[in-house]
């Protein structure tokens, strides 16, 4: 089991996770090392970034955030027994199990963007990160240009538009606009 410690230990460390170095095995983790491990894993799955990476010092703040944790874990897919008790008081098969669980779940293109980073220069990864990052964001949603935006159809009420309007000064007297659908249309048929 050392064996497979160790290797759980440097993965983490690979993945960003603040283990010391002398920690060679899972029965030296402590609470915070634990949780810390944990968030940072499942902030690398959901890419949510407002994880705590420290327990708080107040009790009752601890099992909140201990809680919210175990389900969180769960809902990444963790089918073991999980719950507060997991992270306030660190048991070394459940602790495997789990962060073996979450090591695996990290997605690829993340764990070798965090894992070549001994190899490559800051500049390098800083690069790498940020394609990484803009990669996933534009996968996700359909991106417009914000010259592109039609504000002409966008309700204008400020007290001065009454004015302005009565004088014959509007947007869409300014320049011809394109509607906002067809450019949506025109995006994602592109």
């Amino acid at each position: 089991m050392e064996e497979v410690d160790r290797i759980l230990i440097q993965s983490l460390q690979a993945l960003g996770c603040q283990i010391d170095d002398t920690v060679q095995s899972l029965t030296e983790f402590d609470v915070n090392t634990l949780f810390c491990c944990v968030s940072k894993c499942i902030s690398l799955i959901t890419n949510k970034t407002d994880l705590p990476l420290r327990l708080p010092p107040n009790i009752s703040t601890r099992f909140k955030i201990c809680g919210e944790l175990a389900q969180l874990c769960q809902s990444v897919g963790y089918k073991g027994d999980i719950g507060y008790q997991t992270f306030l008081s660190v048991n070394e098969n459940e602790a495997r199990r789990l962060l073996n669980f979450l090591i695996e779940s990290v997605p690829r293109e993340i764990s070798t963007v965090v894992t070549s980073s001994t190899t490559l220069d800051p500049w390098e990864l800083l690069e790498k990160e940020l394609s990484a990052k803009l990669t996933v964001q534009l996968t996700n949603q359909t991106w417009i240009p914000h010259d592109l935006i039609d504000f002409s159809a966008v309700t204008f009420s400020h007290p001065a538009s009454t004015v302005a309007h009565k004088f014959g000064f509007t947007p869409s007297k300014q320049y011809n606009a394109v509607p906002l659908h067809f450019l949506v249309l025109f995006y994602q048929h592109a």
